[in-house]
């Protein structure tokens, strides 16, 4: 299981910094750079945040798709787009909720983000 002393040692920050960066710690002050690199090492070797954090709320995303599955299954390109989201999402320990043709007057719950 990867750690926050492996990607510190990767990026050459210390464990604070780069655990700030990964809780999304807005009062820390770090170039746009430094935060990519962290979270890209992160995700490279596995990072997975604690499950304490976890603990916390579920956050719900919610992806509109404006085109049909049956376009996305017969265009590799929609698939992929689809398939990077959901990873991500699964990565940050992300709800993810799909409508597809932007289906907009069947949502029903509250949500914490749109794509």
């Amino acid at each position: 299981m990867a750690t926050l002393k492996e990607i510190s040692n990767l990026t050459g920050l210390s464990s604070a910094t780069v655990s700030r960066i990964l809780n999304n710690d807005s009062t820390l002050s770090v170039k746009d750079e430094t935060k990519r690199k962290v979270l890209e090492v992160a995700e490279k070797i596995g990072y997975k945040i604690s499950s304490k954090i976890n603990l916390q709320e579920q956050i719900n995303f919610l992806a509109l798709f404006n085109y049909s599955e049956e376009l996305e299954f017969n265009d590799p390109y929609y698939l992929s787009i689809r398939f990077a989201i959901e990873e991500e999402c699964k990565i940050l320990d992300i709800n993810l909720d799909k409508i597809y043709n932007s289906n907009i007057g069947s949502v029903e719950k509250k949500y914490d983000g749109v794509l």
